[in-house]
């Protein structure tokens, strides 16, 4: 009987990953695309996020803070997460931001004249 355990938990621990996510870290949430429903499917994103950690749950799980509008369950396996790192390449101090719709139409009306 404990060999045959010994035997499951060494089959269980395989999928077991190693991770160093903390309460309070930023994850983006990675959906594979059959798990995915509706329309459009397949162009759809697959990573989403980045959301933080609000709970440790066991030793592979952990709750995420999910929009409402995801309509899935807050809890994640750590196989879907992956660490969420700034880009090195943007400066966080620059806030640049894309123009607005209602400033390319003042820019076309100007223009115009």
């Amino acid at each position: 009987m404990e060999k045959s355990q010994a035997k499951y938990k060494a089959r269980h621990d395989k999928h077991q990953m190693e991770h160093s996510f903390q309460v309070g870290d930023q994850v983006w949430l990675y959906i594979s695309k059959d798990k995915m429903q509706g329309e459009g499917m397949k162009l759809k994103p697959i990573r989403y996020g980045p959301f933080r950690i609000l709970e440790k749950i066991g030793e592979n799980a952990f709750r995420l803070d999910l929009p409402a509008y995801m309509h899935i369950y807050s809890v994640m396996s750590t196989d879907c997460l992956r660490l969420f790192e700034p880009s090195m390449i943007e400066d966080p101090e620059e806030q640049s931001q894309l123009p607005s719709v209602d400033d390319l139409l003042l820019e076309y009306l100007n223009e115009l004249q």
